[in-house]
Order: structure tokens, then C-alpha cells, then sequence
């Protein structure tokens, strides 16, 4: 296989869900010499949906990496979810990647996750090839499903293969820059070819102005200089390049290879910087090894180097070097600028860390997630699986940085926060395969935050008598609202090692809820004034609880607020049963932004409280007879009208 430079190419697959991602991924693997079989999806034999929850549901959850040989050419692929709930797995693989293929339902065109994603790569400047699956189907219209490309993403598109079908269906497909067929279709007309490769030379003629010339003049433009125009006018991002076939039946596949290489850019010398640098984008902490998946940016790294950690200076020996086909590991001596590569690590480190030369300054951008917005309990079955529970449990949220495990400072419950229902599903069930015994699970419910109304401040004052001693505190303290986003601060003007104490164990309060079992968010907390009487331990604790009381008070006179989620929304599915789904909605409380019509379907966006959507997946099913699907990003933390007991406070 190649090594790299000009012959390698990192490409991620993501559509909508079930728009057929895995089932490509192994008909490619299969086409280039990986392995000689086809994983199946429904069977649950797929290599790249390699966990146990992904071969129970069908479904990807884990975006799994693997390379591929294809005309000389070196191809790292990633093989990502399409469900919402693990949206960022999809985030943190377009970070790395040079060029991206957008799968599309030929029945559905454009689906809402489609287009989220779509978004997503244009904010990394990833070139886009889009491939047209399932036309074997019926009902499939490939001249449709371009049409919403256009209509949906607002590009410009050139088709470089086209579906051909008799009466049985689908029997292959053309690449249009050629006219070859693959399939058992008999070439297409001739006159028809001409003016498919005619729209082909049109847009290849913006990118070479002596294509044009030559198309004018009536002189045949030869394949490989379309290609040279083609790949110019996709690496722009001016032109998307659309590609049809049917992956289960490996019609249109190879010509789809064909593209990524002739289409899509080399990763290059990746960024100007001197030395090592690369990223790591995933870690897996398992029972013996932690290990990180990485992207190198610039120079070479090998077993034996010593690199250092960007965010805290540390060193760390490279003792070994893999390549990744999903789950399987291969030795590797050496990695270089542009490829990929599972690295040991002796502890598991952050998903976005920089990895450099000693003594560099490179830090690679960061990546960031959306916070997550559902909330449920753990619980060991005995006191004995506490610790391991706990350990297990933050283990899997450095795998996953869109899990948060804490515990509750008042009660010491512990607490995990997901992105969706099916996210801590999935979670609770990989969860318990790794426990000695399993866990208990609390019903998820929304993630809420508290914050104040205004301004508010309040005193408390404490005496007590102990062993004889008289002991005395008094604490004043201030509340007031901070700009949405901002965060809690807590602090103290006061110069005294009891107030440092006293503002530290405020912080705490803050971090479990302070008039009740819910975050502080958005919050400045100061303690402005601490008397005191006697002297030890138990006057610290005095002052501390003082302080507590008079916080509460605060919170209490400044008008708490409860924040919950508010997500924006889009719901797709058959036209005819829209009436219905838009009622349903209404009845939740959502706010309907807009309604429109698309390819056999409808789409509704808007936005609603993230509560009235808790348990939505089967009424939805059921409006839609199965074919409805739900799509939500967070939007916003705000005060939600109706929420007794709580003051109100205006929100952006």
C-alpha cells in the first residue's frame, strides 16, 4: 500500500440515518482487496459497526476508522453515526478529514440530519462528493435527489454518473465523463450521453477557460482534463459533484472510488509548522490500555519519540504505533504528515489535545461541543460496586466528551448527562457489560440550571455554645445575574483564610444547586462581609454554613430562575400525515419557524422546551407510520413560561 503525500486521501461518510453509510463502507472494503466478504448490516456481521450496540440496533453509534487501497491511491476512511444523539462523533471526525461523501437516500433525497451535517463540513471547508444510494428501490428518483441537493444545500452540482434502468429497475450505471457502463445496462443513447457530458463540460469550462474554447469549436475534451477541471472546481467547494448507484447491489461503487481519487484533495504537507504536530480526536480506555486516535498535521512521528502534550508541557514516549481497522490494530513503525494512527497512552487525555515537538508552540485549534440536555441517576446494586461504578463511568466520558459524570454535592448521588435518550441508553448498556454486577438507571430528565432574576443580597448569623465556648459568625452575601454563557463566579473581597474557606465551599453549593438539586449557571456569587466569634475548626464550619444560609436567602429575595433547554428542531416525514404531527407539536408548546414542502415529505423546524419532546420518538412512529424522523440541536438555556414558584428573567 502507499505511504502517503499525493496518493492518500481522508474521506468520512455521513448521511442521514439509515441512508446506507455501513453498507457502503463494507462494499468498499470488500472492492478494494480489504476483506473478502460483505458485512451485513441487518445480520449484524458489518465490520465497521463493530459494537455490540451497533449489531443489536443496526444503527452506527462509534465512528470507526479504517484504510484502503484503490488505484495506488492510499484512502483512510471514517464510517460515521447518523443519529442525532451521537452527532458529535460526526464533529470530531470532520475536524480531521480533507474531503467528505454525502450519502443520500434515493428515495428521500435530502433528510434533516443530511443537511446538518452537510452544514458542519462547510464550516471545516471540506470539499463534498454526493452519492445517490438505494436507486434500486422503488420509488427512487435520482433526478430528484439532485434537485434537493440544490434546493436544500444552495450549491451548484455536476452529476459524474448516472443511474440506467429497464423495466425490472435499476441495471447500472455511466460515468458520464467517459461513457463507460457498469452493470449489465447496454450503453445509454447517444444522444442523451452527449448532452449529460455537455453539463459536465459547461461547468468544467469555469474552471479551464480552453475547455470552453475547445467545446466551441467542436473539439472532443479528453477525460482526464475534465477530471483536472472537476477536481479544481470540488476543492473550491465551488462545485459538488454527485454520484449515483445502489451499494447493496455494488452498482456505482467503484465509480464512486474513482471520484475520491480524482476529486478529492491530498492532505498534502498538512499545516506550516515545523516538527511534529497532530491532534488526537478520539481516545478508547479499555481494561489494559488507553489508547488515542490521531491526525498528523506536519512532521513524522515513530516509536521511541518522545512527544509533549500541548495543555500541560508533559512528556509522553510513543512506546506504540498502530493502524486502525475498526476495532483491529496493526503495528506501525512510523506516522507521517496527513495519515492517521492509534498511539498507547499510559493515561486517557482529552478528545481535541495537541500532541507536538518538545519545545514547540503549536496548538491545533480545539474542537467543541454542544452541552448536553438529559440527565439520569446511577446506582451500584450493593455498596461493594460503588467505586467501580464511579471509575467505569468517568472512564467512558473521556471517550466520549459529550458524556458528563459528576456527583451531586448535596447528596452524593452520582449523575451522567447525554445528549438524547438513545445516547444514555447506549450508554447504560455498554456501562453494565463492563461492571461485575449491573447498574440501576433513574429516567432521564432534562438538564436545569438556576440562576437569579436581579440583583439580591442577604445575611445570616449563627451562635453557638460548645463545651463551654461561645462561638458566633454573621456572613453577608451577594447575588446577581451574569450574561448567558458566562458561567458562575464566586468570590470574596474579604482577607482572611476562613473567607477563602467560606468562598470555596460556596463554589461547591454552586456546583450542586443553592436553593435546589439544580447547577448554578449564569451566576456571581460574593461574599461581601464575615464576623466572626471564637476560635478552631468549629467556627470555620459556623461561618461556612452562615454563608450557606445567607446565599439562599439571597437567591430567594433576587427571584430564582430555572433554566432548562430549549432546542430548535426539525421534524421530517410523509406529507400526508403532517396535519397531525403539526397539531401534536402545537400541543407540546413548540414555536413553528417554518413549514416546507420537500421530496415526497414534508419538514417542520422550529423550536420547543427540550422536556416536550422526552418519549416523542413513538408517537412519532406512530403519526408517520414509521417513516417520521426528529432531528434537535440545543438552542438556548431560558426560563420556560408556565414553571411555577420562580421569578422570570428576560432571555436573548
Amino acid at each position: 500500500m502507499v505511504s502517503g503525500g499525493d496518493r492518500l486521501r481522508n474521506i468520512g461518510i455521513v448521511a442521514h440515518i439509515n441512508a446506507g453509510k455501513t453498507t457502503l463502507s463494507e462494499r468498499i472494503l470488500f472492492d478494494t482487496g480489504k476483506q473478502r466478504w460483505v458485512g451485513d448490516v441487518e445480520s449484524g456481521t458489518a465490520t465497521m459497526d463493530w459494537m455490540v450496540e451497533e449489531q443489536r440496533r443496526g444503527i452506527s453509534i462509534t465512528a470507526a476508522v479504517t484504510s484502503v487501497s484503490w488505484r495506488n491511491h492510499r484512502i483512510n476512511l471514517i464510517d460515521t453515526p447518523g443519529h442525532v444523539d451521537f452527532t458529535a462523533e460526526v464533529e470530531r471526525c470532520l475536524r480531521v478529514l480533507d474531503g467528505v461523501v454525502v450519502l443520500l437516500d434515493g428515495v428521500r433525497g435530502v433528510e434533516s440530519q443530511t443537511e446538518a451535517v452537510w452544514r458542519r463540513a462547510q464550516k471545516q471547508g471540506l470539499p463534498c462528493l454526493v452519492f445517490v444510494n438505494k436507486l434500486d428501490r422503488a420509488f427512487a428518483d435520482f433526478d430528484q435527489s439532485v434537485e434537493s441537493v440544490r434546493r436544500v444545500f444552495g450549491c451548484r452540482t455536476v452529476v459524474v454518473s448516472r443511474p440506467l434502468f429497464d423495466d425490472d429497475g435499476l441495471v447500472g450505471v455511466v460515468d458520464v465523463v467517459t461513457g463507460e457502463v457498469v452493470g449489465d445496462a447496454p450503453p445509454p443513447d447517444a444522444v442523451q450521453l452527449h448532452a449529460w457530458r455537455q453539463d459536465v463540460v459547461e461547468v468544467c469550462a469555469d474552471f479551464d477557460p480552453g475547455i470552453f474554447e475547445d467545446f466551441v469549436e467542436g473539439v472532443e475534451v479528453e477525460p482526464a482534463r475534465l477530471r483536472r477541471a472537476l477536481r479544481k472546481a470540488v476543492g473550491s467547494q465551488s462545485v459538488v459533484a454527485v454520484f449515483a448507484g445502489a451499494a447493496l447491489r455494488d452498482l456505482g461503487v467503484n465509480l464512486l472510488l474513482d471520484g475520491v481519487v480524482d476529486l478529492l484533495p491530498s492532505p498534502g504537507d498538512g499545516e506550516d509548522f515545523d516538527g511534529f504536530s497532530a491532534l488526537l480526536y478520539k481516545v478508547h480506555v479499555g481494561d489494559d490500555v488507553c489508547s488515542g486516535y490521531l491526525r498528523v498535521f506536519s512532521g513524522v512521528v515513530s516509536v521511541g519519540d518522545t512527544v509533549e502534550i500541548a495543555s500541560t508541557g508533559a512528556p509522553l514516549v510513543v512506546s506504540e504505533l498502530w493502524r486502525s481497522h475498526a476495532n483491529e490494530h496493526e503495528d506501525a513503525d512510523d506516522v507521517g504528515a496527513g495519515d492517521f494512527a492509534a498511539v498507547a497512552l499510559p493515561m486517557p487525555l482529552r478528545t481535541g489535545e495537541t500532541l507536538r515537538a518538545p519545545g514547540s508552540a503549536v496548538v491545533l485549534e480545539e474542537m467543541r461541543f454542544s452541552e448536553p440536555v438529559l440527565t439520569m441517576t446511577l446506582e451500584p446494586r450493593t455498596s461493594d460496586g460503588r467505586e467501580e461504578l464511579e471509575a467505569r463511568a468517568r472512564a467512558m466520558s473521556f471517550e466520549d466528551p459529550t458524556l458528563e459524570v459528576r456527583r451531586d454535592p448535596s447528596s452524593g448521588q452520582l449523575l451522567v448527562s447525554g445528549m438524547g435518550e438513545l445516547h444514555l441508553e447506549v450508554f447504560g448498556s455498554r456501562l453494565n457489560r463492563r461492571l461485575a454486577e449491573p447498574a440501576r438507571f433513574g429516567r432521564p430528565a432534562v438538564t436545569r440550571y438556576e440562576t437569579v432574576a436581579g440583583p439580591g443580597v442577604e445575611a445570616a448569623e449563627l451562635a453557638r455554645r460548645v463545651a463551654g465556648d461561645d462561638y458566633y459568625a454573621r456572613a453577608t452575601v451577594e447575588v446577581e445575574p451574569r450574561e448567558p454563557g458566562s458561567g458562575v463566579e464566586v468570590r470574596t473581597g474579604l482577607d482572611s483564610p476562613v473567607a477563602e474557606e467560606v468562598r470555596a465551599e460556596l463554589e461547591v453549593l454552586a456546583q450542586g444547586g443553592i436553593a435546589a438539586p439544580s447547577p448554578a449557571r449564569d451566576l456571581r456569587i460574593r461574599l461581601t462581609e464575615l464576623e466572626l466569634r471564637g476560635e478552631g475548626a468549629f467556627l470555620q464550619g459556623l461561618a461556612t454554613e452562615a454563608a450557606i444560609s445567607a446565599c439562599r436567602r439571597a437567591v430567594t429575595a433576587a427571584g430564582r430562575v430555572v433554566l432548562e433547554p430549549i432546542v430548535e428542531f426539525v421534524v421530517e416525514g410523509p406529507s400526508e400525515s403532517f396535519s397531525a404531527v403539526l397539531g401534536d407539536l402545537r400541543s407540546r408548546g413548540a414555536e413553528i419557524g417554518s413549514v416546507v414542502p420537500g421530496f415526497g415529505s414534508t419538514k417542520v423546524e422550529g423550536a420547543i422546551p427540550l422536556a416536550a419532546l422526552l418519549g416523542y420518538a413513538g408517537p412519532l412512529r406512530s403519526m408517520t407510520q414509521g417513516k417520521g424522523s426528529l432531528r434537535f440541536a440545543l438552542a438556548r438555556f431560558a426560563a420556560v413560561e408556565g414553571q411555577t414558584g420562580q421569578k422570570t428573567r428576560p432571555q436573548p
